[in-house]
């Protein structure tokens, strides 16, 4: 059966032939062997500062736009970066003093924002790793940070019950929306700038016009904690996903959904789009499983990770994605070829879908063994791969 288009799916939709599928949240076709279980082209391992310290978690990961830095944060305090392809540290961003949970880049890759459990949001010279500005500190952690598309505004929120926009060029507060919800995990911006998504702890999703004092109310969504938003490459459609183990798509001129994928099992922690039918979505199974939203199946699974999947990122054109986890790495996968439907489980089994970009690296301060978590790691994410915690310990969800 060939691949339904994306015209195909819209046009589906416009008939209301999605309206069953929408309404019954069926899931959607479970991974297993027939699949292709792809392993990561680079896998960077974080390891402690100090020999008595555990090695930090990786909650937090961004990919520059033009694909040449990566991002990753956890909660040792510092922020990393990373060339690529070579995988070489080029700087610790260490002005945070606790937990940093997000980041993001400028379009023009030349600013990272980071904002965490000390309340603060900073921005970064990417190629000094100088820290450039600190916004006005939020009453509570910060959860998620999102650029808008121009790059002229910074959105935040945490667990204030606001959703915060920042002028990046003075640095001072823009808009403050209500957002009536303790505990905001999740924002991004329309392709557009003009709207933007935000999600939390009640599974509400909020849509705010950016320059409009008109609050239009909260929808309907997922039944526990929203986790991640993401609208489409060419603004659509958004994706929300959320611990209730379901990702949906919305269509945003009827901001209603016009589709619920539903992975057994596994609490959806992040979501990004991988060009503009795939979704990779990951949790607490480990796994990064690829969903393709027209035709409602997984065309792909991602393994590797023995911790649970906290952040996701990749280009717009579907070509790279990045993982972070509490099994204390960040995992660097080519999908170009599961993006164009040419990966099968005869293929590519077990394997890489292209030659490495380069071989596996560790941080600097000491070597390791890829993929061998070393004895002080997180102690709840599972040591072995494949295999996931039955009651995943509280704090990955924190």
């Amino acid at each position: 059966m060939s691949r339904m288009t994306r015209a195909d799916f819209l046009r589906t939709c416009a008939a209301g032939g999605i309206a069953a599928l929408a309404m019954g949240h069926l899931p959607v076709r479970a991974a297993n062997n027939a699949l292709p279980r792809v392993q990561a082209q680079r896998v960077i391992q974080h390891l402690s500062e100090l020999p008595t310290d555990r090695a930090p978690v990786v909650t937090g990961v961004s990919l520059s736009p033009d694909m040449q830095i990566l991002a990753t944060a956890g909660d040792d305090h510092i922020v990393r970066l990373w060339k690529l392809p070579e995988g070489e540290l080029l700087h610790r961003l260490r002005e945070h003093t606790d937990w940093v949970r997000a980041t993001s880049f400028n379009p023009q890759a030349e600013i990272l924002a980071t904002g965490g459990d000390d309340k603060q949001l900073r921005l970064w010279d990417v190629r000094t790793g100088k820290l450039l500005k600190t916004m006005p500190s939020h009453t509570r952690g910060i959860r998620s940070v999102r650029f808008c598309p121009n790059g002229l505004a910074l959105a935040a929120a945490g667990l204030d019950e606001h959703v915060h926009t920042y002028d990046t060029v003075t640095g001072n507060l823009k808009h403050t929306f209500e957002a009536p919800c303790p505990d905001m995990r999740a924002v991004g911006f329309s392709r557009t700038g003009e709207i933007l998504a935000a999600g939390g702890r009640d599974g509400r999703l909020r849509l705010y016009r950016v320059n409009d004092v008109e609050q239009p109310p909260a929808l309907s969504a997922h039944t526990q904690r929203i986790r991640a938003v993401a609208f489409s490459p060419d603004g659509t459609l958004l994706a929300t996903a959320g611990e209730d183990q379901n990702v949906l798509i919305w269509d945003l001129k009827q901001v209603q959904p016009l589709a619920t994928l539903t992975i057994r099992g596994s609490k959806i922690m992040a979501i990004a789009w991988c060009g503009p039918q795939i979704i990779a979505a990951g949790g607490s199974d480990n796994l990064i499983h690829m969903l393709d939203v027209t035709t409602r199946e997984e065309v792909a699974v991602l393994t590797g990770h023995t911790g649970t999947i906290a952040a996701l990122d990749a280009d717009p054109a579907g070509r790279m994605l990045i993982s972070g986890s509490f099994d204390t790495t960040a995992r660097v996968w080519n999908i170009d070829q599961i993006v164009a439907g040419k990966t099968t489980a005869q293929n590519a089994p077990n394997a890489p879908l292209n030659p490495p970009i380069a071989p596996a690296v560790t941080s600097p301060v000491t070597q390791s063994t890829p993929l061998t978590l070393p004895s002080n790691a997180n102690p709840h994410t599972s040591t072995k791969p494949g295999v996931v915690p039955t009651t995943p310990a509280p704090s990955l969800y924190k």
